[in-house]
């Protein structure tokens, strides 16, 4: 009897699992419009526990980070913070090695600059990229070597002040690849011009500057911190070695919760102006566009300006120059994005949106001088037209 009893009760038990689990499966896509992946949750969580922060968490508002520093030549670089997870050079630049390396006859140094996509190109491809490439009669039988000098947020002059600083430090190339575009058009309107400050400078340079800050922004910054450390205890605590559906959900749909709260006082810290202006060393000379087609076509023309210089000085040393312009999920007719709408990936309200919409119609023009004056140059943003996977 005793036995029938037990049998009834783990049946029981078991049918309302199933029964909790598999609501719980169902509504994880209709709460977070995604797929339910074990690996993904546990990624996320693990990057939340080590507190990894990206700068692309809320388009177009500041993320102040505490893994940059300041550089006297190159705006920023990574810190020394012990949280970064990546792994960083002495130079600050994310690699296994230093950047400083000199050519051998048995290797291929193949440099990387850009922003951010350039950054996890690297990231991604520093394993397979190889291989593939010693399959090829121009690499084959040498070793390659891939060299990192892209970071998140990076736009000229900042490719070329890397580039050139590396190469006075006494590093060698055979090819530099320069992945960019986006941050060139993109950045500055929406970060340096509302704050007064020049465009051409390195991201909210007035924000790496800035002094003590006011009641207000402590105030903001605080919270901020606040939330950050809860969204981090939250991911630890829910970090189980078991596997459960609802209880991913739970943790996924507070954290939501914070995500977005963290979001609005950032948006409320990024709109933030003080009462007293800005230093020079804060703006930087001054900048009157009159409108944004002209400042997308100063800033684009700029581009060029320093794509050039670095072919010049690549073709000087004997270094091959590939420069690719970024594909963005905003240009026209450039992919497929319904999955890229579902996961949030792509928004009509964007302040990206019409900024790329815009300035990428310029850079394409400026491409084409390049390709003429000798630059080898392609436009990729149609490189995923037909491409109904999510990729951004």
């Amino acid at each position: 009897m005793l036995k029938k009893k037990f049998l009834f009760t783990l049946l029981l038990f078991s049918g309302l699992y199933y029964i909790i689990e598999g609501g719980a499966y169902l509504a994880f896509h209709a709460v977070t419009k995604e797929k339910y992946n074990f690996r993904a949750i546990a990624i996320e969580q693990s990057e939340m526990m080590h507190a990894k922060r990206n700068d692309a968490d809320t388009e177009g508002v500041i993320n102040a980070t505490p893994y940059e520093a300041l550089h006297p030549y190159l705006g920023y670089v990574l810190g020394e913070d012990e949280r970064i997870i990546v792994p960083r050079t002495e130079e600050g630049f994310i690699d296994t090695s230093s950047v400083i390396a000199h050519r051998k006859k048995d290797e291929v140094i193949i440099g990387i600059l850009g922003g951010s996509l350039a950054s996890m190109f690297y990231l991604s491809a520093r394993e397979s990229l190889p291989d593939r490439l010693q399959k090829s009669p121009l690499f084959k039988g040498k070793k390659i070597r891939l060299v990192d000098l892209a970071l998140g947020g990076y736009k000229e002059p900042q490719q070329l002040f890397s580039f050139l600083w590396v190469l006075s430090l006494g590093g060698e190339f055979d090819y530099i690849l320069n992945i960019d575009g986006l941050n060139d058009i993109a950045l500055a309107p929406m970060e340096n011009l509302p704050a007064g400050v020049s465009p051409y400078y390195p991201r909210n340079w007035h924000k790496r500057l800035e002094g003590i800050p006011d009641h207000a922004e402590k105030v903001l910054m605080g919270k901020i911190a606040l939330l950050d450390e809860e969204r981090s205890r939250w991911a630890e605590k829910m970090s189980l070695p078991v596997t459960s559906i609802f209880l991913d959900l739970i943790w996924k749909w507070k954290d939501n919760a914070m995500k977005n709260k963290r979001n609005i006082l950032q948006h409320q810290l990024a709109t933030y102006r003080k009462k007293t202006p800005l230093s020079y060393a804060e703006r930087g000379m001054a900048y009157h566009s009159g409108n944004n087609e002209k400042l997308l076509g100063d800033l684009s023309r700029f581009w060029k300006a320093c794509s050039l210089l670095i072919a010049e000085n690549c073709k000087e040393r004997g270094i091959r120059y590939l420069h690719l312009l970024q594909p963005n999920q905003y240009v026209p007719h450039s992919k497929v994005i319904q999955e890229e709408k579902k996961a949030g990936a792509f928004s009509e309200t964007s302040p990206y949106k019409p900024l790329v919409e815009k300035g990428y119609p310029f850079l394409q023009g400026f491409g084409k001088e390049l390709q003429k004056e000798g630059v080898a140059f392609i436009d990729e943003t149609m490189l995923f037209q037909n491409e109904k996977r999510r990729l951004y």
